[in-house]
């Protein structure tokens, strides 16, 4: 027989805990549960350290301040009095507050844990620990010590108070509790029609606000049964069907409800009609987010689209690949998705990678828990053959209305750790561009990874060295378009890193993602890596030495004579023109553009640099032609031209502005590859914004 701690023992365990940080375990993987109503309740009594108690559920009240250390800290009671140190791990907390860890879980507040599982930690403590974020559950009631739930509350004396409660919680942004209080102002509200068309209204609200608009629009259009002329019932139905990517459908109920209503609804119809456009034609207008240099909280809302694309067999790699259906020209638009899930951080990814990713994973839990879609587009990633229908994922195409009523988690299971191998194969760290001032600021920073999103559609595209295609964040939205020219029935590619680095250094990147690749540039360059092996060690060698020196001289302002370790670096691009091939020259410059790039502060010092390597166009050319949409050629061609512009500018003599031109028209060019089709005047702030940084 269990020895049981006293509650109040318990409590005063826990509230030291909240002051030194919970003791640090290890993030495990758990399964989901069955849904509750299959699982017979069992009290603390029972449960068996070390047990994983299959088929069972703990009924209790939190009765600790709850707090937030690796994982989700409480104090759990039973309906024997029993109490239990509880913790939550695989719940996204980086980024929230102690404040907002106990408003999601409140004194007070009925929980199940569903096939709960308990575990002895040093010193003897038990600990109720739970891995899946889908076994905790809310619930209206707990049974008491015999096992019975306790008997409904009349309806007339509880659901007019049960509704206020609804809305004070609502006031007070308690989205879950509010959603709790009109659960059971719907439960007990079966004989009155309007009282439970109002709850049922205001509960789709609160869905709206937790982002599950399919239970919202289940809601909405029950409460519409109820009482078809409430304006808020369909104006909720017009935002949930617009949260679920069915923008005509909401076009046509949000013109509905202004039909009904006095009130201004031009704005979320205007918002409809923009979706439609967007999700049809992939019209859509970020100028004002790349002006203002690419801020994420300047980005526009927008709709997902999915253009000329299909999934099929991949032919480049094992698995499945996206293709488009006709030929594209470079800049045009190919998909615009929103994220599944994204978790964003203020540290670079050196410091906090895998916290990052851990909340990613606990977001996309949590998303999958809330969305029928969201739950079938990551069993798509799961499964490495099987095509699924691009319906899943495209706009307009009505796909909840036939499996919504379908059990969201049925037999399936979905645990921590296969969501974090799909994280690891198929999530994107989001690139943000800022933009820099001046020598001092490095244009790598511009890929600090500040956040790392899973976004499913793009998920099915391979990687290539020599890539056709290019992505662009803008907010929750990933932009994927075309970085070149690409023909017919072509497979779409994208670099998963940098792909301008030697062909030893992207090997050891593909390995880190599990995978060779077999793309022309490497098959290229995978024969000729003996001869190069001495020219690899030096690269390895020099590339950091290098690195430093132009910052040192970047901070300082000027470069005030030859840099040591740049002018061994270009002197490594002098011998790599004398020992590579005629035929391999383009992809030979791509692989070790550090070099050329790094000799070019001392190029004033030594003439051999000078005489023996390509002019910076023919490097430009070079590297746009290996990878597309790279943003080391388009700041080299944009220093270019502000550099052109500003020497015609200051010239008292009028000179023929035909360079500009060429050089412009350049620019423009690589700006297409890069952000896609914009318009003239969107390329010049960009050239501007690209020519204030340094390309290495």
């Amino acid at each position: 027989m269990e020895e049981w701690l006293t509650k109040a023992r318990v409590l005063e365990i826990h509230a030291t805990r909240g002051k030194i940080g919970a003791v640090a375990v290890e993030p495990m993987s758990q399964p989901a549960a069955p849904p509750l109503h299959k699982l017979q309740p069992i009290g603390l009594a029972d449960l068996k350290p070390g047990k994983h108690h299959t088929g069972c559920a703990l009924f209790g009240t939190l009765c600790g301040e709850a707090f937030k250390s690796q994982g989700i800290h409480t104090v759990l009671e039973d309906a024997s009095e029993r109490a239990v140190l509880l913790s939550v791990y695989n719940v996204a907390v980086s980024n929230t507050s102690n404040a907002g860890v106990k408003q999601r879980f409140p004194v007070g507040m009925r929980v199940a844990i569903k096939e709960p599982v308990l575990k002895r930690e040093k010193g003897g403590i038990l600990v109720l620990r739970v891995d899946n974020l889908l076994n905790i559950e809310r619930v209206l009631a707990v049974p008491d010590s015999s096992g019975e739930f306790p008997a409904p509350i009349s309806e007339e004396a509880s659901a007019a108070s049960l509704k206020m409660e609804g809305n004070k919680l609502f006031a007070s942004k308690d989205w879950i509790g509010a959603a709790e209080a009109y659960t059971k102002c719907i439960t007990l509200s079966s004989n009155l029609r309007e009282v439970m068309a109002v709850a049922l209204s205001n509960r789709a609200e609160t869905m709206l606000r937790i982002g599950n608009p399919e239970q919202a629009l289940s809601d909405s259009n029950n409460a519409l049964k109820l009482d078809l002329s409430n304006v808020k019932s369909h104006c909720r139905k017009a935002r949930a069907l617009h949260g679920l990517h069915e923008y005509e459908m909401a076009l046509a109920c949000m013109k509905k409800a202004a039909e009904m209503s006095r009130d201004h609804m031009g704005g979320l119809i205007q918002q409809c009609e923009t979706s439609i456009k967007q999700s049809k034609h992939g019209s859509f207008d970020i100028s004002g987010f790349l002006i203002a240099g690419r801020a994420r909280d300047r980005a526009p809302t927008c709709a997902d689209y999915v253009g000329p694309v299909a999934i099929r067999k991949s032919t480049i790699a094992s698995g499945r690949g996206l293709f488009v259906t006709e030929s594209v020209k470079a800049g045009e638009t190919l998909l615009v998705t929103n994220a599944l899930a994204v978790a964003y951080s203020d540290s670079p990814p050196s410091c906090q990678a895998t916290s990052l990713q851990e909340d990613l994973v606990a977001k996309i839990m949590a998303a999958v828990a809330c969305s029928r879609r969201s739950f079938q587009q990551l069993s798509s990633l799961m499964s490495s053959t099987k095509i699924p229908s691009l319906d899943l994922f495209r706009p307009n195409s009505r796909w909840y209305s036939e499996t919504f009523d379908q059990d969201n988690n049925g037999d399936v299971r979905i645990d921590t750790d296969s969501v974090r191998k799909v994280v690891k194969e198929f999530s994107f760290g989001q690139s943000l561009w800022h933009k820099l001032d001046g020598m001092c600021n490095s244009a790598d920073a511009i890929l600090n990874s500040k956040s790392c999103g899973l976004w499913p559609l793009p998920a099915f595209i391979n990687h290539s060295c020599c890539p056709n295609a290019a992505r662009l964040e803008v907010g929750r939205a990933l932009f994927v378009h075309a970085a070149r020219d690409i023909g017919e029935g072509e497979e779409i590619t994208l670099p998963y890193f940098d792909a301008l680095v030697p062909f030893h250094a992207r090997q050891e990147m593909c390995q880190r993602w599990g995978f060779q690749c077999q793309c022309r540039r490497c098959s290229s360059e995978r024969g000729s890596q003996k001869a190069f092996r001495r020219i690899n060690e030096q690269f390895n060698f020099l590339h950091d030495k290098a690195f430093r020196e132009i910052n040192a001289a970047a901070e300082a302002g000027e470069v005030p004579g030859p840099l040591p370790a740049c002018a061994s670096f270009g002197q490594l691009a002098v011998r790599l023109q004398a020992e590579g091939s005629a035929s391999a020259d383009t992809l030979l410059r791509a692989s070790y553009a550090l070099a050329y790039l790094a000799g070019m502060p001392s190029s004033d010092f030594f003439e051999d640099f000078m005489q023996t390597v390509p002019p910076w166009e023919d490097l430009v050319s070079c590297l746009h032609e290996t990878v597309p949409g790279h943003w080391r050629s388009l700041i080299m061609q944009c220093g270019e031209v502000m550099e052109l512009r500003q020497y015609l500018e200051s010239s008292a003599v009028v000179r023929d502005e035909g360079p500009l031109r060429v050089v412009r028209e350049v620019a423009y060019k690589l700006c297409r590859s890069t952000f896609g089709n914009q318009r003239a005047e969107v390329f010049e702030a960009l050239i501007a914004q690209a020519s204030s940084m340094r390309p290495f």
